[in-house]
């Protein structure tokens, strides 16, 4: 799915399904943990666009050092951006 995130800026969602929650932990280890997404993009800065099963949108700025996910199926535990 291709989705408009800003003005002239569209991109292809992937799916998420399977993922718990996702963790990212910031300089200064703060952290952002997001539950239920359900579809997620990045784009050519490496910003992360998420959505969620509560139908909240997160923007996660690139600047993040480590991304940890806890998936409820084995069938998804490693899932490609795009396929």
């Amino acid at each position: 799915m291709t989705v408009l995130v800003a003005p002239g800026v569209k991109l292809k969602f992937f799916d998420l399904i399977g993922e718990e929650y996702r963790e990212y932990t910031f300089p200064g280890y703060d952290t952002i943990m997001i539950t239920g997404s359900v579809s997620g993009a990045i784009d050519k800065a490496g910003n992360h666009y998420i959505y969620d099963l509560g139908g909240k949108c997160h923007f996660v700025p690139a600047d993040f050092i480590h991304l940890e996910w806890l998936i409820t199926d084995p069938q998804f535990r490693w899932t490609s951006p795009g396929k």
